[in-house]
C-alpha cells in the first residue's frame, strides 16, 4: 500500500475527478476504482462526464460505495460496498484509492484483493514543519 499525504480532502476529491474524468484519454488503461461515502461519492459523481463510457450504473443505496473506471470495458459503475445481506462485496481491480476516513474492515477486504492501493491520508503541513524543524 502507498500512502499519499494530503493537506485537503476537498482538493484531493477534485484530483481525483479529474484522473477518472481523463481516464479515457491517458496512457494507463488500468481500472480504477475509489471507496468514498455517500456525501463524496455524489460530489465525485456530479463532477465527471460518464458520456463518454457505454455502460453507466448507478446505485445510491448505501454509506460507501465503489466508484470503479474501466477504459478496457467502457463502464463507469457506483454501487454499495455491501450486498443486500451486509456482506461486504469483492473487489478485484487494478488501482484502488481509499481516503483516511474508510471503516478498516472495508479498507482490509479491499487492500486484500486489489493490485495497487493507494490509501489518501490527511498531513498537517503545520505538524511537518515542526518536525523538520525539531529534528
Amino acid at each position: 500500500m502507498t500512502v499519499l499525504y494530503i493537506h485537503s480532502h476537498e482538493k484531493a476529491l477534485t484530483d481525483i475527478a479529474y484522473l477518472i474524468s481523463g481516464h479515457h484519454f491517458g496512457e494507463d488503461r488500468r481500472d480504477v476504482t475509489v471507496v468514498l461515502d455517500r456525501e463524496d461519492t455524489l460530489e465525485l459523481y456530479k463532477a465527471i462526464d460518464t458520456s463518454l463510457y457505454e455502460e453507466v450504473e448507478v446505485e445510491l443505496q448505501g454509506d460507501y460505495f465503489y466508484i470503479s473506471s474501466s477504459v478496457q470495458g467502457n463502464y463507469f459503475i457506483i454501487e454499495d460496498v455491501r450486498t443486500q445481506d451486509g456482506v461486504i462485496k469483492d473487489h478485484e481491480g487494478d488501482i484502488l484509492i481509499l481516503p483516511h476516513y474508510v471503516p478498516q474492515q472495508i479498507r482490509q477486504h479491499c487492500v486484500d484483493e486489489s493490485e495497487t492501493v493507494i490509501e489518501l491520508a490527511i498531513a498537517s503541513v503545520y505538524d511537518q514543519i515542526v518536525k523538520i524543524i525539531e529534528a
